[in-house]
């Protein structure tokens, strides 16, 4: 094996002293230029192939510490609920923050039935009043106590199929309200909670394809 490694770097160093001792500088600098970005964007394909199919992995617990909770907006429909249920199944106690106070205690019933030793605690909160003084201390006096690792902030309204100018008024501040400022004044309220945190923790923002495709009728959202 020794013998193979001495081989190859012995190429490897003659390859590059050759290119060192051509008299055509313009070539070797177009050369060393060359490797540089074969190298480049090799790093970056390899980093990249690494970042996608770390995600396919399941969520490992032990980064969070065991028994910590998970807080989850419009966590009692849709995209909210399918994530509350892999948390669940991960072994995360839950804190559910939706507007629907039945649909909540449904879903909690659901994730304890899924898996019988995680904690649940739902918190009634309507996004549409975010703006009022006092909101957020709401929520984050209910929450507090918890060992939380992991802030998910996915609450959002849809826009609609319409034109843009035939959306009315008071949906299109609906709209900024529930889908801008709780992503930011919820972190902002828990950020100083979770920097303080010993262990992993992580702030997740669920956004859509549409941020990156845009698509015909749904430009406000």
């Amino acid at each position: 094996m020794s013998l193979s490694i001495q081989k190859y770097a012995s190429k490897f160093s003659d390859y590059f002293r050759g290119i060192f001792n051509k008299q055509d500088k313009f070539e070797m600098v177009c050369q060393l230029v060359g490797l540089s970005v074969i190298g480049y964007f090799s790093l970056k394909t390899i980093f990249g192939l690494y970042k996608k199919l770390r995600r396919l992995l399941p969520l490992d617990l032990s980064r969070y510490g065991k028994g910590s909770w998970a807080v989850v907006t419009g966590a009692s429909d849709g995209i909210g609920r399918a994530l509350c249920e892999e948390l669940a199944l991960q072994g995360f106690n839950i804190v559910l923050i939706a507007r629907n106070k039945e649909k909540l205690e449904k879903v909690a019933q659901e994730l304890n039935v899924l898996n019988k030793d995680i904690l649940t605690k739902i918190v009634i909160a309507d996004f549409e009043n975010s703006t009022k003084e006092g909101f957020f201390d709401e929520i984050y006096s209910q929450i507090e106590s918890l060992d939380i690792s992991i802030l998910i902030n996915n609450a959002a309204v849809g826009s609609g199929m319409s034109l843009f100018h035939q959306l009315e008024d008071s949906f299109l501040s609906t709209l900024l309200t529930v889908n801008v400022h709780p992503v930011i004044m919820l972190t902002k309220k828990l950020i100083e909670k979770l920097r303080a945190r010993q262990g992993h923790k992580a702030i997740i923002n669920v956004s859509s394809a549409s941020g990156i495709e845009p698509m015909a009728y749904v430009a406000t959202y």
